[in-house]
């Protein structure tokens, strides 16, 4: 009952999440894509957890349970690479071809249980409690897909987030707002949906049958309702955070990252030479929502060229670069007698930096102090 009653407030939870990505003023296709998500976990959640009570209405519905989900992280899988590319082209064969293994499971399903009678569809689905088996080649197929199509979606969604968490670090100085590592954290989540499945219902239950029917279902339902917490505790407020081909005039970088740059020796010297000067000079780090692209901009040089100048130049990516001069000015902010009844946090906004969360780590990657640490040696007692 206690789990029953975990369920349904978990599947209201998505439908409520859904609607409200849905309704968002100035919405993105990622939202639209966010919301389907959340959606289809909400079907996913009442189509299982209700099965018995729905086979009163048809006993196909409740199914969809199972193939819902791999329709379900595909969608996913299309928010992130929505959020990060930019608006995906649905008119592109490519992208379709991902719901194939929905189909392929909708497929199989339909094939071992629509020539069923009617009492044994309804005993199909009431195998967990009933210890109704199944031939061997439906468990082989199942098991298959399963087993191959939701690992290969979560390992393709940790690797686009990943290309991403590196190419902020080389086009911006700050990670909020543009940073996705909340989705890692979910990603994470939906690992342990695949993991607790597999070894509690296929190996623990089907295999080697020392557990009882349905914990592995029970468990997997679970670690998908702290998700749906999580997905609408950071995605509802997250916006859309560029597009590549808006800020490099393309989708993707070229391969080898330089490989098509015609940049010389002598004009990288003389980006550096007017680079530093301009740092100098400038200081364009105080201002915390600096860019490469405006950087570049200023300096009338393009975009692809700066960025290796100070790859290979200066030996840095931008974000390192940018907040390398922060800590510097936060050192000199602080070594100054004027400004000892100012708090760290205010010196670190007047350094540039965007947030307490983000000083207090790049501060103690540069020095291997934290900044409170650093002001005791120094022997400074900032006020607060």
């Amino acid at each position: 009952m206690f789990y029953q009653v975990l369920v349904t407030i978990g599947a209201a939870q998505a439908l409520n999440l859904a609607i409200l990505a849905w309704l968002k003023p100035r919405r993105s296709q990622s939202d639209l894509l966010l919301g389907l998500n959340l959606f289809l976990m909400f079907l996913i959640i009442i189509l299982f957890n209700y099965r018995k009570e729905l086979t009163e209405v048809s006993h196909y519905f409740a199914l969809h349970a199972i193939s819902l989900g791999y329709l379900a992280v595909t969608v996913f899988y299309w928010y992130i690479k929505s959020m990060i590319r930019g608006r995906l082209d649905f008119s592109r064969p490519a992208e379709w071809v991902h719901i194939l293994p929905f189909l392929a499971a909708v497929a199989l399903w339909a094939i071992r249980f629509v020539p069923m009678a009617p009492e044994a569809q309804a005993e199909m689905l009431r195998h967990l409690e009933t210890g109704y088996t199944c031939p061997t080649w439906f468990y082989v197929f199942n098991y298959g897909l399963f087993l191959g199509v939701f690992p290969f979606y979560l390992i393709k969604s940790f690797h686009l987030l990943k290309e991403h968490e590196s190419y902020i670090l080389t086009k911006f100085s700050y990670t909020e707002d543009v940073s996705l590592s909340w989705m890692t954290r979910f990603l994470w989540g939906m690992v342990a949906v695949w993991l607790g499945f597999f070894f509690f219902e296929i190996v623990a239950n089907d295999l080697l049958g020392v557990i009882s029917e349905l914990w592995g279902f029970r468990l997997a339902f679970l670690c998908m309702i702290a998700n749906i917490f999580l997905l609408g505790l950071y995605g509802i407020r997250q916006g859309a955070i560029f597009s590549h081909a808006a800020e490099n005039g393309s989708d993707e970088e070229p391969a080898g990252k330089y490989a098509y740059s015609s940049l010389t020796e002598a004009q990288a010297e003389d980006y550096r030479r007017q680079l530093l000067d301009y740092m100098r000079t400038a200081k364009p780090y105080l201002e915390p929502r600096i860019t490469i692209g405006e950087l570049a901009q200023r300096l009338d040089v393009p975009a692809n060229e700066l960025s290796r100048v100070i790859n290979e130049q200066l030996g840095q990516n931008f974000f390192d670069f940018i907040n390398g001069y922060r800590v510097a000015e936060f050192k000199n902010l602080l070594a100054e007698p004027a400004n000892r009844h100012l708090t760290l946090l205010s010196l670190a906004h007047e350094a540039g930096f965007n947030s307490k969360s983000s000083f207090n780590a790049i501060f103690k990657k540069s020095t291997g102090l934290t900044p409170s640490e650093y002001a005791r040696q120094l022997t400074v007692q900032p006020a607060g």
